[in-house]
């Protein structure tokens, strides 16, 4: 009888004893949880536009933390004529992909692999945009800066993508974007 007394005394005080463990392995998720929420919460954006006349306006838009941009989207907005307003969303969406192929950026994509290219019409139709989606993770930034051809400002923009967010912000300005 006093062996099964102090079996179950020993069991007891190693069950409570190895109780606290367990509920502090139980909270570590939890804060690896908070802190992974923590990071996701601190990427930023800021989109900077540039009208050109009427019809086109070109903006960039950063997500960034505080030290690094993390990626971008060069977005190249064009008005639709009237006349073709009058079309499906689908039609002037595949018109508009196929006018997008035409450009040199799209010859980079299968290089680039971090670029994604999208073609969007807004609601009214009154709109295309174009959104070259550049992920910094995944792309070369040699292959990047070559893929800018003999264009010296998006070569120095590409290069300035290495720096910190607020001397991408200045050079931005500097271009004579403005943030919106």
């Amino acid at each position: 009888m006093k062996k099964i007394l102090l079996a179950s005394a020993c069991l007891l005080t190693l069950t409570a004893c190895s109780m606290p463990n367990q509920h502090k392995q139980e909270n570590k998720p939890k804060q690896n949880q908070n802190q992974s929420k923590t990071k996701e919460e601190k990427t930023k954006t800021k989109t900077f536009s540039n009208k050109i006349d009427e019809y086109y306006t070109n903006s960039v838009k950063l997500f960034y933390t505080k030290d690094k941009i993390l990626s971008f989207q060069l977005i190249s907005s064009k008005a639709i004529p009237e006349e073709n307003q009058k079309m499906s969303v689908e039609e002037l969406t595949k018109i508009y992909r196929e006018d997008l192929k035409k450009s040199p950026m799209i010859e980079d994509q299968e290089k680039l692999k971090g670029l994604e290219i999208h073609v969007e019409i807004s609601e009214d139709k009154k709109k295309a945009i174009a959104i070259f989606d550049f992920d910094l993770s995944k792309i070369d930034q040699e292959q990047l800066i070559q893929s800018a051809g003999d264009s010296e400002s998006s070569q120095t923009f590409f290069k300035k993508l290495q720096d910190k967010p607020d001397v991408v912000f200045d050079f931005l300005k500097g271009q004579g974007l403005k943030e919106e």
